[in-house]
């Protein structure tokens, strides 16, 4: 969850449960990508958006599902959504509630948006972070399916071995 928000680290892969086959998994390859910490100020009550935008490539697959179909590309790019949403909120949980412990940057983030606000509440900043309200919104896409794409031609029979 903390690779997300490393700028240095841009490239590496990410596996799913493959669509209509949750047995078997599909990896993606990340090319690019790129996440942002918003604040949103309510009152004296800091919150945090964190953005996540990132693009790649079909790198593998295990199972026989046919990944050209508009509709299971839409799919498996949701559950790379969910799978990155939920490593970020790994981290953060850990972050936030076992240690108090801003690693990620949100008060400096803060104090760039609301210095004023962060004057007043930068001595409490731990327990202020331990308490934050942070969304995570995440939209990646598939841009290159290769030669993984459309499964082996093998009578579904002969698959289960």
């Amino acid at each position: 969850g903390f690779y997300w928000f490393r700028p240095e680290e841009q490239r590496g892969i990410i596996t799913v449960p493959s669509p209509k086959d949750p047995a078997a998994e599909v990896s993606v390859k990340i090319r690019r990508r790129s996440t942002r910490i918003e604040p949103v100020l309510q009152g004296g009550t800091p919150a945090f958006r964190v953005k996540v935008r990132g693009e790649g490539d079909l790198a593998e697959q295990q199972s026989p599902v046919d990944l050209t179909k508009p509709e299971t590309i839409k799919t498996l790019e949701e559950s790379v959504d969910q799978e990155i949403a939920r490593r970020i909120q790994m981290a953060l949980d850990v972050a936030q509630k076992q240690h108090g412990a801003d690693i990620f940057g949100f008060g400096k983030k803060l104090h760039i948006r609301a210095p004023g606000l962060w004057k007043e509440i930068k001595k409490d900043w731990d327990e202020r972070f331990r308490e934050a309200e942070i969304s995570i919104e995440v939209d990646f896409k598939l841009r290159q399916f290769g030669m993984s794409s459309k499964p082996l031609p093998f009578p579904e029979e002969e698959l289960k071995i």
